[in-house]
């Protein structure tokens, strides 16, 4: 799996740990771009290849033992003579990962499985242009001016560095249920599936598809009240209640907007999803988050609009958003209460 450097431009890639043969695949179109490739299975050979060979970028498989991907990687960074090279960890299977732990130890970033080649070269390229960019600028530090210069191109390049990788993922990081990206997918692939099912089965009570938007009444109040930090254990704390009501595997916990979740409910019926409202306003009840400047409680409570709908091939899925929006705005002008339109 190595190659000769000198035939690559773009950058030098040591990757540590075993691959999967799926990551293999990715690995001729990664020299097709230009990278130079070493791989090392032990984290010995690992430390003494970047050591040696100084690459721009470190890929850590977390199928490394003795030690462990994270244990290997401080040692990595509390090596003078590698602790400026980032190190992207590499998840082999499905397993759960910390993400904040991983830039805790001093991860640059991380690849999650199921790979994706144009995030895989993404990634990979934006780490390698800030790592040469922090290069640049450490060689600058005598000249205040030029290096404020390049301080403001990195912190921009940053920003779009991370819009652009948000756009890879399917999880809301404060939440940590699905994001929006991951909801309007969802939705999507559910509404064709049940436009296929109806002219399939001919059966229009089992194809039913029920959205579910509930938003956390007077939550800018409160924001402002107990600040953004509280306001965000509020959110999460939402979020788990419903995920905890959520039970099957087919059915989505999404955060749609700001204080705003969206419950999927494939194969369900307008009477269905009220009892899962109701569910879901009772599980908030338990939790018992003080609202001081409700309207209506003393707790935080939220409004709920619910849209049904048959999915069909005569209209776009966002029929079902917009009707469960507007139900959700006739909830919230009576606050801690649900609203349920059909399509």
């Amino acid at each position: 799996m190595t190659s000769h450097p000198e035939q690559y431009t773009t950058g030098r890639l040591l990757i540590i740990g075993k691959i999967s043969e799926e990551l293999a695949f990715f690995c001729p179109l990664l020299r097709e771009k230009g990278y130079y490739i070493a791989h090392t299975t032990t984290s010995e050979q690992g430390l003494e290849k970047a050591s040696t060979h100084l690459p721009d970028l470190i890929i850590l498989s977390t199928a490394l033992q003795e030690p462990d991907s994270y244990t290997f990687c401080q040692q990595i960074k509390a090596t003078t003579l590698l602790s400026h090279i980032p190190v992207l960890f590499l998840m082999v299977d499905h397993a759960a990962y910390d993400p904040w732990q991983i830039y805790k130890i001093g991860g640059a970033d991380y690849l999650g499985y199921p790979y994706h080649p144009e995030e895989i070269l993404t990634r990979i390229q934006h780490q390698i242009t800030i790592a040469k960019l922090q290069k640049r600028l450490d060689k600058q530090n005598n000249q205040l001016e030029q290096t404020l210069e390049d301080l403001h191109k990195l912190e921009t390049y940053m920003e779009e560095v991370y819009q652009n990788l948000q756009e890879f993922s399917f999880d809301d990081m404060l939440t940590k249920v699905a994001n929006r990206r991951r909801f309007d997918e969802v939705l999507e692939k559910e509404w064709r599936r049940g436009a296929r099912e109806r002219i399939s089965w001919g059966d229009l009570q089992h194809t039913s598809l029920s959205l579910i938007l509930g938003n956390l009444d007077d939550f800018t109040a409160y924001n402002d009240l107990l600040g953004v930090e509280t306001g965000d254990q509020c959110l999460y704390k939402i979020a788990q209640a419903f995920q905890a009501v959520i039970k099957r595997p087919a059915d989505l916990v999404a955060r749609y907007s700001g204080a705003t979740f969206a419950i999927l409910l494939p194969y369900t019926d307008s009477e269905g999803a009220l009892q899962v409202a109701n569910l879901m306003r009772f599980e908030i009840e338990q939790l018992k988050i003080p609202q001081p400047l409700s309207s209506v409680s003393e707790y935080v409570t939220l409004s709920f609009g619910i849209a049904t709908g048959i999915p069909t091939n005569a209209l776009a899925s966002d029929i079902l958003t917009r009707t469960a929006e507007e139900a959700l705005q006739q909830a919230k002008q009576g606050k801690n209460c649900i609203i349920c339109n059909i399509i």
